[in-house]
């Protein structure tokens, strides 16, 4: 008995040992693949990361480019990386981006559409106020022709009724003209700011408001008068419109003009009055800046244009 019971107690202490080799085996058989599992999670990140790092390096030589372009480039820039980016997280920021582009692209041809109508009211506006004053103008130079000659009343009242009805035909025309200018001038900011062009920013060039002025014929104690800006004709070509501000008791005192006009005075505001006062002035150019100035109108007999 007591040989076999010292039988058993080998037997058990062999089965320890290779129940402790086993474990042994296991546990490093368990460590080795955990630490490759850990390994290769740490590969993977320092790849994604060098990726990431690539990526980067390679957008960065072209994002002071893409951005600083029209929105058109910019669209073209994000698309291009939605398809050519190597990590799905980078391709997702991209396609978001491509949206939010193509969406301020899809308003800027709205307001575009828009300007280009409004621009075709006005031209049409444009020509009603100059037939009507032409109209008026005629009216008023036979009128006076046949004052001077002392003709049948019956023909000067009818041309004073026609020179009313001319008169006024101008004044509507010229306020649906104003208001077409101002509706044009506020698309055109909107305009400017979904493109990002940089508004709100003072300029100084070397441009100036002034005046020419004459009795009118037509009201006594009234003059006739024309504020414009004057300057180097390429800063001139740069002027996208003129808003006038004038005093609170005319109707519709701001007034906007984006017609140059020809010869010396550009964008021309023409209208009437009895007395002086100052014009405030604000001078927008087609890169998104402004300059303000502000001119003291002048009553003159004289022709010449008043500083």
């Amino acid at each position: 008995m007591v040989q076999e019971s010292g039988i058993h107690d080998k037997e058990v202490e062999r089965l320890k040992i290779k129940y402790g080799f086993f474990k042994f085996l296991l546990g490093t058989f368990a460590i080795s693949v955990l630490s490759l599992a850990i390994n290769w999670q740490i590969q993977e990140k320092r790849l994604q990361f060098e990726i990431q790092t690539k990526e980067s390096d390679y957008i960065a030589q072209f994002l002071e480019h893409g951005l600083d372009k029209e929105l058109e480039n910019r669209r073209d820039f994000a698309a291009y990386f939605v398809r050519l980016s190597p990590s799905e997280e980078a391709r997702g920021r991209w396609k978001g981006y491509l949206e939010f582009i193509e969406d301020l692209l899809k308003k800027a041809r709205e307001a575009e559409r828009i300007i280009a109508k409004k621009d075709a009211e006005l031209r049409i506006a444009a020509e009603k106020v100059a037939l009507a004053q032409q109209q008026a103008e005629v009216a008023r130079a036979e009128i006076e022709r046949l004052s001077l000659s002392n003709a049948d009343n019956k023909n000067v009242d009818k041309l004073k009724s026609q020179l009313s009805q001319s008169s006024k035909e101008a004044e509507e025309s010229r306020k649906q003209l104003q208001e077409l200018q101002g509706a044009v001038a506020e698309k055109r900011q909107v305009l400017a700011s979904i493109r990002s062009k940089p508004i709100d920013t003072e300029a100084n060039y070397p441009v100036y408001a002034s005046n020419i002025a004459q009795k009118s014929k037509s009201r006594s104690g009234y003059w006739d008068w024309t504020i414009f800006v004057k300057g180097p004709e390429d800063v001139l070509e740069k002027i996208e419109y003129v808003e006038y501000t004038l005093h609170p008791t005319f109707n519709n005192p701001v007034r906007i003009i984006n017609e140059r006009g020809h010869g010396p005075y550009a964008f021309p505001l023409s209208t009437s009055g009895w007395g002086t006062f100052t014009v405030k002035v604000k001078v927008y150019y087609k890169d998104g800046t402004y300059q303000r100035m502000a001119h003291s109108l002048k009553f003159t007999v004289n022709e010449n244009a008043n500083k």
